[in-house]
């Protein structure tokens, strides 16, 4: 995973293109479980970097307004 404070909004959309790219890849994709079960895996990790900084924007947003 990023470190937080290293993920601004350029890096998570383009993390967010890379989930939607590795969702496609397992959906469409005839891959191996161990393959498949790695890419997974990897999209939880993403998809957890993106809500994390989500969070932070809110969090920074309620303090701001």
């Amino acid at each position: 995973m990023y470190d937080i404070e290293t993920l601004g909004r350029e890096k998570a959309t383009s993390r967010a293109c890379q989930l939607e790219t590795l969702l496609l890849v397992i959906s469409d994709c005839e891959i191996s479980g161990h393959e498949r079960d790695n890419l997974i895996d990897l999209a939880r990790d993403i998809s957890g970097d993106i809500a994390t900084f989500m969070l932070e924007q809110d969090k920074k947003g309620a303090l701001n307004g």
